[in-house]
């Protein structure tokens, strides 16, 4: 029950982040986030490894079996928050707010909880991965020399300021850090779509 309450724990915690992460964009942020983190992460709790540990007692003489437990896992997957979720979160938001405020929540819990970079997180980056995964190929990858265009178009419909290809190199290279796209010998660009971490 305890190891239960423990995912319980962690999943209010990447909770959380979500919605502070979003919260400047909404009044009511918390249906949204709930949403967000039901698409975009699973968390299993911690388990008894079920296996003996033989210890040795030097006072008593004696041996002794001990119970440890395995920690417990979390996955990231964009594709089922950017692709499979996307339509029904942004049902929750409305035609007026911009799409890509869901991959900013889902910037932030990765950066958290996989990538721990020092990156300051903002709605270009989430701009930008958002338009990448809109554009992806079969293979999950899209070429570099494209994202710029469509950057921008995706940009100037909700009237925000163009991206300059400086601007865009920088992201990438955040993006890049954050373990979320991977370079090509191609000259693409590669859509990481998951990820499994641990916790205790």
């Amino acid at each position: 029950m305890k190891l239960e309450k423990r995912a319980e724990e962690k999943k209010q915690e990447i909770f959380e982040i979500a919605q502070n992460t979003i919260a400047p964009y909404f009044s009511n942020p918390e249906q949204l986030s709930r949403k967000i983190i039901e698409h975009f992460c699973r968390i299993t709790p911690p388990e008894i490894d079920t296996t003996i540990h033989l210890i040795t007692n030097i006072k008593l003489g004696g041996l002794g079996g001990a119970k440890s437990s395995k920690p417990g896992n979390i996955w990231l997957n964009w594709r089922k928050l950017l692709i499979d979720g996307a339509e029904s979160i942004l049902t929750i938001v409305g035609a007026v707010a911009v799409p890509w405020l869901i991959p900013l929540a889902g910037l932030v819990v990765w950066n958290k909880v996989w990538s721990l970079a020092s990156i300051k997180i903002d709605e270009r980056h989430a701009a930008v991965i958002w338009t990448m995964w809109k554009n992806r190929d079969e293979e999950n990858c899209i070429e570099n020399d494209k994202i710029l265009d469509l950057v921008n178009k995706e940009l100037s419909e909700y009237n925000r300021p163009k991206m300059t290809e400086k601007e865009l190199k920088d992201i990438l290279k955040d993006l890049e850090e954050m373990e979320c796209i991977e370079a090509t010998e191609e000259n693409k660009w590669w859509l990481r779509e998951w990820v499994k971490t641990t916790y205790e």
